[in-house]
Parts: structure tokens; sequence; C-alpha cells
């Protein structure tokens, strides 16, 4: 056991499930099958990515930020997984790590916009809201009726004490 075509495909039907499960609310028994499918092909990153997706959405970061590790020392390179563990880390207070992992994930994925305004938020909360504009505006650049982008360049100038431009 561990690794064989057969674990791997029965392991991708139990995430497909979980998938199912999570899309209707019932996150407990999606989360089970994202980690039987963990567990029977360890090396499947999608499990470990879909098993944080569950864990986040029901409020357990810490142990969502683990999944999400693992999926990225399985898949460095996957620009979901950099911002799902950032959201993580964000709900955690670590947030010069969020911000690291967003960075990451603009990075590997430029017209993100999800990825790019959780930065500008993440800056903002850390204190940084004129390289919060910054992001939001990479946003606005691509997309400008992009209303997420908008709203966090207001909240970034009432921050700065710009009361004007931030109530326009």
């Amino acid at each position: 056991m561990g690794g064989g075509e057969g674990e791997a495909g029965d392991a991708a039907t139990l995430i497909g499930r979980g998938n199912v499960l999570a899309a209707a609310g019932r996150l407990a028994e999606a989360e089970s099958l994202f980690r039987r499918a963990a567990l029977l092909a360890p090396a499947l990153g999608p499990a470990h990515y879909n098993l944080g997706n569950a864990l986040l959405e029901q409020g357990r970061a810490a142990e969502a930020a683990a999944a999400y590790h693992r999926a990225l020392d399985l898949a460095p390179e996957d620009a979901d997984a950099h911002n799902n563990l950032a959201n993580a880390l964000r709900q955690l207070g670590r947030l010069d790590e969020a911000v690291f992992r967003y960075r990451r994930a603009v990075e590997l994925a430029p017209g993100d916009a999800e990825a790019r305004n959780n930065l500008g938020g993440a800056l903002r909360e850390s204190g940084r809201p004129a390289q919060a504009i910054e992001a939001h505006r990479a946003v606005l650049a691509r997309d400008p009726a992009d209303a997420e982008a908008h709203f966090g360049i207001a909240q970034a100038l009432l921050l700065m004490g710009d009361l004007r431009e931030g109530w326009a």
C-alpha cells in the first residue's frame, strides 16, 4: 500500500466526492473524505489542499495551514495553495507570513485579482496602507470595476487619515 496508480485513482474519487460535499456545506463529511484520500495517496497534493480548504471553512486555521504546507511541499508552484495558506495565516494573526505567501501567489499568478486584493488587505492590516493601495491599484489596472479593490483603497486611505479621498 502507498502510492500505486489504483490508490491514486481511489483517492481522486474521494477528493471528488469530498468536493461535492463541501459545496453542499457538509464540511465535516468532506474533511473525512479528504483525510482518507491523503492517507491513501500521501503524495497527492490535491488531497491536502482540499483538506486545508475544508478545515479553513470550519474555522480551523492552524490545521488548515498545516494541510496547505503539505500541499505546497508536493506542489511548491501552486498559487492557490499559497493564497489559501496566506488566508489561514492571516486568520491566525501571522500577517508578515501571510504577506509573504500572498506575494508568492501573485508572482505565480499575476492576474489573480483575489490574491492581489488579499495581499492589499494583509498589508493594510499590518500597518502598510501605502503598499496596500499599490496592490489594489494593480487589480484596478486589469479590472477598473473591481469593487473589492476600490473598497480596499478607500479603507487604506482612511487608515492614512485621508478622509476626503477615503469617503469619496
